[in-house]
């Protein structure tokens, strides 16, 4: 995961740091694959490995714009991060990507945050109140101004 966060720093930095980008993304890319075979399951074959990462990073490079990598780029994470809902769901949230389908029905409740589990809303005193599951949080709220300022 801190590869992609890195690859991704590298890249909102902008064309002074694109190869750094590109080469963190590679690596991240491997790693995931890495951790996948460390697994107790059957391993991947390292020439299926290489063909992946290949064209996924040749999309990233035939990528027009900023954004266009970024998806590429928060794609590969979203997938890497299997099992680790929560931090996936927070990068969707933060960047917008991957590009999710609208849900059939939303009963108009679109989940922008998560609320602190029970018990600990027990046992801290000092807890904030709770804010509907609906409400932003700030940086959604600002994530348009982060964005139109960056170099993505």
């Amino acid at each position: 995961m801190r590869l992609f966060i890195e690859a991704e720093a590298s890249l909102a930095m902008g064309a002074t740091v694109s190869d750094a980008a590109d080469s963190l993304f590679k690596d991240a890319l491997l790693a995931a694959f890495r951790e996948v075979n460390s697994l107790n399951a059957p391993n991947l074959d390292q020439g299926e490995i290489d063909a992946y990462v290949n064209a996924r990073l040749a999309a990233y490079s035939a990528a027009a714009t900023m954004a266009e990598k970024l998806e590429i780029m928060m794609e590969e994470k979203w997938i890497s991060q299997f099992g680790n809902g929560l931090e996936a769901y927070n990068d969707y949230r933060r960047t917008g990507f991957p590009v999710i389908p609208a849900p059939i029905e939303t009963n108009e409740l679109e989940l922008r945050r998560f609320p602190y589990p029970d018990d600990e809303l027990r046992t801290n005193p000092n807890a904030p109140v709770q804010a509907e599951k609906n409400q932003p949080v700030f940086w959604i709220i600002t994530k348009s101004v982060i964005i139109k300022n960056s170099a993505i």
